[in-house]
């Protein structure tokens, strides 16, 4: 199985949906192949009304590891800046020196409820067209659906 370069951006602007978050962005990792260079390496940037990366993709080797550091995020809270975010991943979080190799496919999993307080499209296209794959996943009773199609632009990439 080949591996990914694999983003989490996981919304931690809402107090009542970061835990939430944080259990899917916990599942999601429990279940892939976390162990050798054609395994999958993870990175994780939590945003709000700012945007902090709690961990490259080259940081953690082992999926315990990851599992870890996912387990010990405290939430930054504030607004829901998704597009920053997304566009943050891309200049920062996807380069060579961060982990980002070469030979796999680049993944962005943004785990949110969809409502942001800044513009998505530009920033999502952006990404995009560097040849990161988009999924959203829309968590919490007030999801904006339409905002998770607007970052991905594909509804089979929408969960």
């Amino acid at each position: 199985m080949r591996g990914w370069d694999l983003l989490l951006l996981v919304d931690g602007s809402r107090e009542a949906a970061f835990s939430q978050n944080k259990a899917f962005a916990r599942d999601l990792v429990d279940r892939l192949p976390i162990t050798d260079q054609q395994a999958t390496n993870i990175g994780l940037v939590q945003f709000s009304d700012t945007t902090r990366q709690e961990f490259h993709l080259n940081r953690y080797s082992s999926k315990q590891s990851v599992l870890a550091a996912i387990d010990n995020m405290r939430q930054t809270s504030g607004g829901s800046f998704v597009g920053s975010a997304i566009d943050y991943a891309r200049l920062i979080s996807f380069t060579a020196e961060n982990g980002n190799r070469a030979n796999v496919p680049d993944g962005m999993v943004v785990v949110t409820d969809g409502r942001t307080d800044d513009a998505v499209d530009d920033f999502s296209t952006a990404a995009r067209h560097q040849g990161i794959t988009i999924f959203a996943v829309g968590i919490g009773d007030m999801v904006n659906r339409q905002t998770l199609g607007t970052i991905t632009r594909d509804p089979d990439n929408v969960l």
